[in-house]
């Protein structure tokens, strides 16, 4: 946290004029969310995280940020899969992990999912039916999506929103997105020449747009 205080920078990705479209947001939130972000702070994109989380939680004390080095903090290294940063995970105020991750900076189209995952997580988000949620408590066993996209794909966000809803409904349940660019190793392993590409268990890949029932379709007939 204290060499994220050292840096001053500001977030070019967040305008007063994004504050104050967000600021509506987070008012309608009825809990604390805590943003714990693993960097490494002698990279830039890790850097522009930082800078980009500070400015968000500028905007409302009901959204909080806590900045770790990559070796500070073995559990949220661990829920975040830390290996691949920056990443920065949504917890509540208690420390209990949402299931939600972002590997990368969300910014571009991608400011939507990450949005709509704090608002989620603060009880101001996305209304699920009743069938949607009796169907996510079907699923109990673990269930790890990774969710790779680009920054400037239009389809992507409403795909990383939809898991991670699910995410946050199920203890079974995580949802990884990953700026696919930013890791070659990823795009190697899992052969990414398209996005939104949802990755399951490692075993399971879903292409293209798809609604949340949709996904917990694919989750709940595995």
């Amino acid at each position: 946290m204290d060499q994220m205080k050292k840096n001053s920078k500001q977030s070019k990705l967040v305008t007063e004029e994004l504050k104050q479209q967000i600021a509506p947001l987070f008012q309608k939130m009825r809990r604390t969310v805590v943003l714990h972000a693993i960097l490494d702070f002698e990279d830039e994109k890790s850097l522009e995280l930082g800078s980009f989380l500070k400015a968000i939680a500028s905007v409302n004390e009901q959204v909080q940020v806590h900045f770790w080095g990559k070796d500070e903090n073995e559990v949220i290294f661990q829920e975040l899969h830390g290996e691949h940063l920056p990443v920065v995970g949504i917890y509540d105020e208690s420390g209990v992990y949402s299931g939600a991750c972002f590997h990368g900076v969300p910014g571009g189209k991608e400011i939507n999912s990450f949005l709509a995952s704090i608002c989620n997580a603060g009880g101001a988000g996305q209304k699920l039916e009743r069938k949607t949620k009796k169907e996510i408590e079907k699923i109990d066993f673990p269930v790890a999506m990774k969710i790779f996209v680009s920054l400037s794909c239009h389809h992507c966000p409403h795909v990383v929103a939809a898991c991670q809803k699910v995410a946050m409904e199920s203890a079974y349940v995580t949802a990884d997105m990953y700026d696919a660019k930013l890791y070659s190793d990823l795009i190697e392993k899992y052969k990414i020449e398209r996005v939104p590409m949802t990755v399951i268990n490692d075993e399971i890949v879903v292409m293209g747009q798809k609604t949340i029932d949709e996904i917990v379709k694919s989750l709940t007939t595995m």
